[in-house]
């Protein structure tokens, strides 16, 4: 457990609740996408928990994926997310890390709010070995508002990719990013989004 004294429930809470939303998702496959998209619109609420006060999570996703041109995909990830309420830190939205703003150390940027745009551009190198090249552009704040106010984050950088089965989707990413005053080195399966 945390020690800190500026974080909210260190030890952790239980927390009970209803959520509602709406997927679309035409993808053939979640872990190497080569076409199709994902659409997701979730409000969740917190109406029951041990210590504090309830709160509630927003979130809007949308994931496409287009072939430029045979074996070259155009994958496109944005994300908005709100945190309303007495929220644990471990509920709070983020960037960094090997799936959302690659080149930042993970949970770098923590707030209420968050906003994020993702672009790769994935292309066959030779038999079942692949390249990927990325940017990606995020902000996080205390409200929805100071999303369109203030200083942005860049990212990108590029990697490999090796797959074990093209037609299921089983991948090795191997990828490397930059950011303003950071770097990442990332070895995962799957793609990013």
């Amino acid at each position: 457990p945390f020690n800190s004294l500026s974080i909210r429930w260190p030890n952790g809470r239980s927390d009970a609740g209803l959520g509602i939303g709406l997927v679309w998702d035409s993808r053939d496959n979640t872990t190497a996408t080569l076409r199709g998209s994902f659409a997701k619109i979730e409000h969740l609420g917190s109406l029951v928990q041990d210590r504090g006060r309830g709160y509630s999570k927003t979130t809007i996703e949308v994931k496409t994926f287009r072939e430029l041109f045979p074996g070259c995909l155009f994958g496109t990830h944005f994300v908005v997310r709100d945190v309303r309420g007495d929220a644990p830190f471990y509920m709070l939205p983020y960037l960094g890390g090997m799936e959302r703003l690659r080149g930042y150390e993970i949970q770098r940027f923590t707030g209420r709010s968050l906003g994020l745009v993702q672009q790769d551009v994935r292309f066959p190198i030779w038999r079942v070995v692949g390249g990927c090249v990325f940017i990606a552009a995020g902000r996080v704040g205390d409200k929805p508002g100071d999303l369109v106010d203030g200083d942005i984050h860049f990212a990108g950088g590029a990697g490999l990719r090796w797959f074990l089965n093209r037609e299921d989707g089983l991948v090795i990413r191997f990828d490397s990013a930059y950011g303003d005053d950071s770097s990442g080195t990332y070895i995962s399966f799957g793609e990013a989004f």
